[in-house]
């Protein structure tokens, strides 16, 4: 062991040689742990607010959507319904471009709810039972009954946002009316399930229905339906999926093998609004990464400063002893790490704790008409911690290098007499 660090080790960060911490070193530690517990949390927090909101978005909107070309809507509450049929040569493209690991058939259908005293104006969103928006819905039941009850006859799942509003529940009757081909026509639906999700944009416009009774509504075969929805392998890589698989359709069209034009849609496509919205929360992050950078490195420097001065006679001695500036230098860089290294330890722990207590307790609530969420979400990102302590270690480094140049000012005569 280097002699400079055995001193470092040896010299005491109390006040008066008693077990209590010097008032200094005290400071540094927190400011450090404050920061970092600060950082992590912020990083936890935006990003399980970014999966819960995603995750809720492409339970309506499917990761991936083949449609046909001609099928095409510019709003939400006017969705396509215009048909595809799901062939061998369609299923052969999707099975081989290896991209998806599920896909499914649903129909998006504009209809009107009525009860004896109300009416709204909805979507009904005609579903596989072993579809991922199926498993989305079963997800967020509120009901007392079960989706498995939804594929058992004219069954609907209507969300509690429309249940309060025509005065629902479970088990009720409700009329559909829907109007295709110039004319109305009505079904009779029995209320299986209440859903919630707290995204009221999409509460309010979207019923489930078993995907069948679409189907019969128009007359098509169980192969048909208004959008194939696909779901990837990779969640993030969206896009790249949806342009392999376009490639290879163009490319079997080409040759003759696919016949029928489509057109393919994503959710990044389909939800631009809110995943935009989740990109700016990134700029929240940054600059509370970089305003908690600077107090860790600021609150380093002022305790840093004060624990040099408070050993001034030490300092003199070491130089009377033929210790170089360097030297000296490098024994009070290492007690600053000491410093910086208990902080990063306590700001770790803490942060860990407190995500680890909001996970599985949820004890910090959010409004849901507000944020979409009934809490505040967390996620731990392993690799965006390892690399925000190797940012704050190397911050932290630079930071020391302003209050050890003091050191070689100080004069061994001089501070021997110090007090």
């Amino acid at each position: 062991m280097k002699a400079t660090y055995f001193i470092a080790r040896r010299l005491r960060l109390n006040s008066d040689n008693t077990q209590r911490l010097s008032t200094s070193v005290i400071i540094a530690i927190s400011g450090i742990a404050l920061s970092v517990m600060v950082m992590l949390l912020s990083i936890a927090i935006v990003s399980g607010f970014k999966k819960q909101i995603k995750d809720k978005v492409a339970g309506f909107e499917s990761q991936v959507s083949i449609l046909a070309s001609h099928a095409y809507s510019d709003s939400v509450s006017e969705p396509a319904t215009d048909f595809l049929t799901l062939d061998a040569e369609l299923k052969s493209i999707i099975d081989d471009s290896e991209l998806f690991k599920s896909y499914s058939l649903s129909i998006k259908q504009p209809a009107i709810l009525k009860t004896e005293n109300d009416f709204e104006g909805i979507v009904l969103y005609g579903i596989e039972s072993d579809s991922p928006t199926a498993k989305f819905v079963r997800a967020n039941l509120t009901g007392n009954n079960g989706i498995e009850y939804l594929f058992d006859g004219n069954k609907i799942v209507i969300s509690s946002q429309m249940a309060n509003s025509l005065k629902l529940n479970c088990g009720d009757k409700v009329y559909a009316y829907f109007f295709i081909d110039g004319t109305v026509r009505a079904r009779r639906f029995e209320v299986s399930d209440i859903y919630n999700t707290n995204f009221s944009d999409y509460d309010k416009v979207y019923a489930f229905v078993p995907l069948h009774v679409l189907q019969r509504l128009h007359s098509i075969s169980a192969g048909q339906a208004s959008q194939i929805d696909l779901e990837c392998f990779n969640a993030d890589k969206i896009d790249d999926s949806a342009l392999g698989l376009q490639q290879r359709m163009m490319l079997s069209a080409y040759t003759g093998k696919l016949s029928g034009t489509y057109r393919i849609t994503t959710v990044n496509d389909n939800a631009m609004m809110y995943l935009n919205w989740l990109e700016l929360l990134d700029t929240n992050v940054v600059v509370i990464l970089i305003l908690m950078s600077l107090v860790a490195g600021f609150t380093l420097i002022s305790s840093l400063f004060i624990i040099i001065l408070e050993r001034v006679s030490t300092i003199g001695l070491l130089k009377a002893m033929g210790a170089s500036d360097k030297q000296v230098r490098h024994i009070f860089t290492a007690i600053g790490w000491r410093l910086v290294l208990r902080g990063m330890i306590i700001g770790n722990a803490v942060a860990l704790l407190m995500v680890m207590v909001q996970y599985v307790w949820h004890i910090i609530p959010l409004d849901p008409s507000a944020y979409y969420l009934s809490y505040v979400p967390v996620r731990l990102n392993l690799f965006a911690a390892i690399i925000l302590n190797v940012g704050v270690f190397v911050v932290s480094w630079s930071m020391l290098l302003i209050p050890v140049r003091i050191i070689s000012k100080i004069s061994p005569a001089k501070s021997l007499c110090y007090e």
